[in-house]
């Protein structure tokens, strides 16, 4: 298959003949604010690139940030234009990425094409030109859904938490058309690029195509004509020569209309290094895993228990008749009770490929509306049978290399030739059942297309020795080539763990049918390959930047098909980065070996993940994997094709803070063993689009249980999922006018020990317009942890501290009945009390049988104590909760405690003092004398500014502190 890019140059040239002159489309000279948005503080400035003034505002910290033009008034049309061009420049600091989006119906079907301007290296100095291929988005589904009116261009930004910049836009123009050309390289041609142009105008054309300052053609174009050619790439031959297998050279080719610089449109062409495959079988298994595996069987009994399990599927999988589903599957999300959000139960078949489903709450049947994506609970366990059946050809192909029985291959080739022969009939569709990119056949995402190709690719590879040459054509051609080139490769999405599962589908299709091409673009593509997820997705701290340990996990999975499959075909990718993302849950699990549901995860039980870490021992030989490893019985797959047989053993290691400023989690932990208490604050990166609005919210664990929960997810086609689960009040932390948080990074200021408290102190960064959060935690013990809230406003604001507590509220003190808001997350609460705490409360909550959690509150000033119940795994599901409300503030300071025993403490607020004699207020200084009930007494004081205080302590005398943290 050949790579090609097709360029359409537009331009209106007055007169050919004589002295080209260039007339431009000119959407904005930028010497008035004619089309940009309003608002958000866009200027003209008379710092222009040309002109008496250019555009610009200043882009949000943390956040992304965009300067908008309209330019429907205009009467351009930039579908009928290729290339888009703007003069830019950036000031300041802390610019992570410039992109554009632009939303010009029929442009990616109504909806937003996005396009890349700069996202890596030094921020370059000065005014610098832009040059937008319009046909080459970067992601075309954004948007939400098709506008077909609307005609704009987003000049987006993406900035780091403590940014300061200012961006700066002049002279923003399209070209009209002149000239249309492709450039196309094939493997098999490693010194050239192939170049078909087509003059469009009725007069001669003179183009000139390079690369770099070099011209490597110049010729006349008569008048709407077409011709090829080769550029011969001698000049790049050395780079090329130092390639590896299957890497890419990147060369970026360029077209103009000779001595017409600006008409210049540049195309970047991936040239490839040719490799050379082993024979089959070398995705799953290479001969000698083969011979490992077989070898595992004889030895250990594990390996003999799942290989019968292995072996009684594909029994049966031999003994049922292939019937396909007569239609691509639905998304999974959408399989869930509409009104309590728990994820649906299939019941009793009602007809052919219909069944009940059933609520798991009130256990109430749902009819499935195949007219309705979100109603077609049908076509969701169709995805089941979907699945099924590229499992059944893995496990068939597994026996069949195990026992050299034909019948396996019989029936795999049956399975492999009925999709072949229904695939190309199965409409495109998405998740809202549309036709168009992004969607799948087999599935409604590109998605599910990979993760049912991935097993699809390797069982068959497992019997492609015994398939005919016609079988193995009519395969490729009518099931894997279409669903890799034609479904998967048109839908991009940079960093993500999606593409990850794309990557290893196309890499997997690639490394089956020898398609140097798909191998290249799988591992090495520089947006979206392998090495890109590796160096852009994976934090130092081992954590895959989604935030979610549901998706860390997902992206494992995803990547060990390709890691694999490159392995048995020479190609290295087990490296740091991957080794990293096993390293980061068990540096990041509580003392039960559970991951927190932070972002769109549940909570993640680490030994039930553990089957993966078997192949992870076996490639990185990690002490500690094999530890993990142990905790369960090894039946199972990976365990079965990758184990190692003989582990070697770790010791149990105590539980301790560290903090991890790259992923922006503190953890502070005291204890031994499954009981130990462990408290994770989460103050990093927001996570994209998998992230929840929740700086400062945390979990704690105590006793091998959660006590304080996040609540994690839903499935997201349920209105639950929006209206709870992504709130900010379904968390732990700060809520202001009852509005959810904006997407922020915040930052460690301190961390560390003294005396034997353990403590973080956080800052939320621009969660809200105005506001400065600050939260420290203290760890006193295994039994108490004190948080200090400290909340600035520029104006008088309603805050919210809302805190959730497993178990069930016990004899709470009166209170009137309370009517939450009809608003995100407040619309959820339940049976809601509310009273007044001029300085402090004690409230408790029973967690289990002859246990109690107690919180005590002390405050500034009076506030109100909202008690009520909020949802845990789904809205039947209720979980305590408190809410610590002040109305019309400025500030607020709160000091709580819980203690883990049932114990209330009492708090004292003490006088704090700066260098001037002044008092200090609570919410920029605080010192507390914290009381335990065997009358144990600590003074803590928190101080994030820094400032020089004066603290006077109970007994008279007065302390210095310079320190954002003292314990006395």
């Amino acid at each position: 298959m050949k790579q090609f890019s097709m360029m359409i140059l537009f331009l209106i040239i007055s007169s050919l003949a004589g002295g080209a002159e260039l007339d431009v489309l000119r959407l904005s000279d930028c010497e008035s604010l004619d089309g940009w948005n309003s608002g958000g503080g866009v200027q003209l400035v008379k710092n222009a690139h040309q002109g008496k003034s250019a555009v610009t505002a200043r882009m949000p910290a943390g956040k992304v940030g965009a300067l908008r033009l309209n330019y429907a008034d205009t009467g351009i049309d930039l579908s009928e234009a290729h290339s888009l061009k703007f003069w830019w420049k950036a000031e300041g600091s802390g610019l992570r990425s410039l992109m554009i989006k632009i939303r010009n119906y029929p442009i990616a079907g109504g909806m937003e094409a996005v396009y890349r301007v700069w996202d890596k290296g030094k921020l370059p100095e000065g005014w610098r030109r832009a040059s937008i291929n319009l046909s080459k988005p970067l992601y075309d589904d954004w948007g939400g859904k098709p506008d077909l009116k609307a005609r704009y261009i987003s000049f987006r930004t993406t900035t780091s938490a403590n940014a300061d910049v200012r961006l700066f836009v002049d002279d923003v123009i399209a070209l009209p058309k002149i000239l249309q050309w492709q450039v196309s390289y094939s493997v098999s041609k490693a010194n050239s690029l192939t170049v078909v142009a087509k003059n469009l105008t009725n007069e001669k054309l003179s183009v000139s195509f390079g690369n770099g300052g070099r011209v490597l053609k110049q010729m006349d174009l008569p008048p709407e004509d077409e011709v090829s050619f080769e550029l011969e790439l001698d000049s790049v031959a050395p780079q090329f020569s130092q390639l590896q297998p299957y890497e890419m050279l990147p060369l970026k080719i360029w077209a103009e209309i000779t001595d017409l610089e600006e008409t210049r449109m540049y195309e970047t062409v991936n040239v490839i290094k040719k490799g050379e495959l082993p024979q089959h079988p070398r995705l799953l298994f290479n001969r000698e895993g083969i011979e490992e595996l077989k070898e595992r069987i004889d030895k250990y009994d594990w390996a003999k228990a799942g290989w019968n399990e292995t072996k009684k599927r594909a029994d049966r999988a031999l003994e049922k008749p292939v019937k396909l589903p007569p239609r691509g599957s639905n998304w999974w999300h959408w399989y869930a009770c509409p009104e309590h959000g728990a994820g649906l139960r299939t019941g009793k078949k009602l007809g052919e490929w219909q069944w009940e489903h059933i609520c798991p709450v009130d256990d109430r049947v749902h009819p499935s509306d195949p007219t309705r994506p979100d109603r077609d609970y049908d076509g969701c366990v169709i995805a089941s049978a979907h699945s099924g059946m590229a499992r059944s050809v893995l496990e068939l192909g597994i026996t069949y290399q195990l026992t050299g029985d034909n019948r396996y291959v019989e029936k795999a080739r049956e399975i492999l030739l009925a999709y072949a022969d229904r695939y190309m009939t199965y409409p495109l569709h998405t998740t809202r059942g549309e036709e168009r990119i992004g969607g799948g056949r087999v599935g409604p995402q590109t998605l599910d297309e990979s993760t049912w190709i991935i097993p699809f690719c390797q069982g068959a590879d497992l019997v492609w020795n015994e398939l005919s040459e016609d079988d193995r054509n009519t395969i490729a051609q009518k099931i894997l080539l279409p669903a890799a080139k034609e479904v998967i490769l048109p839908h991009r999405m940079g960093v993500h763990n999606i593409q990850c599962w794309k990557n290893s589908a196309v890499g997997m299709v690639g490394f089956l049918l020898g398609d140097d091409e798909l191998i290249s673009e799988a591992i090495h593509n520089p947006d979206r390959g392998y090495w890109k997820q590796m160096r852009d997705g994976v934090l130092p701290d081992g954590i895959w930047w989604e935030g979610a340990w549901g998706y860390h996990f997902y992206t494992l999975s995803a990547l060990w098909g390709l890691t694999e499959a490159a392995r048995n075909c020479g190609i290295d990718l087990y490296g740091d980065e991957l080794k990293s993302l096993f390293d980061g849950p068990v540096r990041f699990a509580s003392p039960s070996l559970r991951l927190p549901a932070f972002n769109d995860s549940g909570e993640v039980a680490l030994r039930g993940r553990a089957s993966i870490y078997e192949l992870a021992f076996a490639r990185y030989r990690d002490s500690r994997y094999a530890t993990l490893i142990s905790t369960g019985n090894r039946r199972n797959d990976f365990a079965l094709r990758f184990g190692v047989g003989e582990l070697p053993s770790e010791p149990s290691v105590g539980w301790e803070s560290v903090n991890y400023p790259n992923s922006g989690y503190a953890i502070l932990a005291r204890g031994e063993g499954d009981q130990a208490t462990w408290f994770c604050m989460k103050y990093g990166p927001h996570g994209g689009g998998h992230g929840h609005p929740d700086k400062l919210n945390f979990v704690l664990y105590s006793g091998g249980e959660i006590i304080a929960p996040d609540p994690g997810t839903a499935r997201y086609g349920v209105p639950i999922q929006g209206g709870w689960y992504k709130t900010t009040l379904a968390h732990n932390t700060l809520i202001v006018d009852e509005t959810s948080q904006n997407r922020a990074e915040g930052k460690c200021l301190a961390f560390g020990s003294e005396d034997g408290v353990d403590y973080v102190i956080t800052e939320a960064g621009p969660i809200y317009e105005g506001v400065r959060f600050t939260r420290s935690a203290a760890l006193m013990n295994e039994n108490l942890i004190v948080f200090v809230d400290q909340i600035r406003c520029d104006s008088e604001r309603l805050l919210d501290i809302a805190y959730h507590n497993q178990g069930k509220w016990h004899d709470l003190p009166d209170g009137e009945d309370w009517t939450p808001p009809d608003k995100p997350g407040y619309e959820y609460l339940q049976d809601a009390t509310v009273r007044r705490a001029e300085a402090g409360i004690d409230l408790f909550v029973n967690t289990g049988e002859n246990h109690r959690t107690a919180i005590s509150l002390m405050t500034d000033s009076p506030i109100q104590v909202i008690t009520t119940t909020g949802v845990g795994r789904h809205a039947a599901d209720r979980v305590p909760m408190m809410i610590l409300r002040r109305q019309s503030a400025k500030e607020m300071s709160l000091v709580w405690c819980v203690s883990l025993d049932g114990k209330p403490v009492q708090i004292g607020l003490l006088p704090v003092q700066d260098s001037d004699g002044d008092a200090v207020s609570s919410a920029v200084a605080i010192a507390v004398q914290i009381t335990a009930a065997d009358g144990e007494k600590r003074t803590l004081v928190v101080n994030p500014g820094r400032l020089s205080l004066s603290i006077e302590l109970p007994d008279g005398s007065k302390r210095s502190v310079t320190g954002m943290f003292a314990v006395e």
